[in-house]
């Protein structure tokens, strides 16, 4: 995992700042900016296979989602973990029904998920299934969150009921992730 940059807290509004000029994606929590990336020098990019799978569940969620009035976006839209000051990329997030954002006129900061992926990678792992873990499930709009290894077909899905969060886990080539909404096939995914 990459440590936080050595630097003193700085506020939401220094981050967007920061984050603006910056030639990779920046993080946030709470006061602390954390670049994204597999390098340990701090380059941008993600591995072949995080991006084969990641682009694997944005084609197939997009199939699913796209008729029922759904946007699916990879990789690039900052995303606001509200109520908490966490701005997270999502590998891959969906929102149904009117996009909704953070500033005023301009769609940079995402404030309404449907269903987060997150790919594991040897750098976000551990955040991904921990910090961000937490900080997603407190999302109001948020109804599923994935999270995908990248080493082998294995998703653990978190689904939200009425009361609480349901946890499945979907392993090997054969799985599939249903819903009344679709059914995504991991060897559709997990693709060489």
């Amino acid at each position: 995992m990459h440590a936080a940059m050595q630097a003193p807290e700085v506020s939401p509004e220094a981050y967007f700042q920061i984050d603006a000029a910056s030639e990779r994606r920046l993080e946030y929590e709470e006061g602390i900016v954390i670049p994204l990336g597999d390098d340990p020098q701090g380059l941008a990019g993600a591995r072949w296979h995080h991006n084969i799978i990641k682009d694997g569940f944005a084609a197939l969620l997009r199939q699913a989602f796209r008729p029922q009035g759904c946007h699916i976006i990879s990789s690039d839209q900052r995303t606001q973990i509200a109520p908490s000051k966490r701005f997270y990329y999502p590998d891959v997030v969906v929102v149904c029904g009117k996009p909704e954002f953070l500033e005023k006129g301009d769609a940079l900061t995402l404030l309404n998920p449907y269903l987060i992926v997150e790919v594991l990678s040897p750098s976000t792992a551990e955040r991904d299934r921990g910090r961000k873990l937490d900080a997603y499930l407190e999302v109001e709009t948020l109804r599923e969150y994935w999270i995908a290894f990248s080493e082998q077909p294995h998703v653990i899905r978190y689904a939200r009921n009425e009361s609480s969060w349901i946890i499945t886990t979907h392993k090997g080539r054969d799985a599939v992730i249903k819903s009344d909404r679709y059914a995504l096939s991991l060897a559709d995914i997990y693709y060489e």
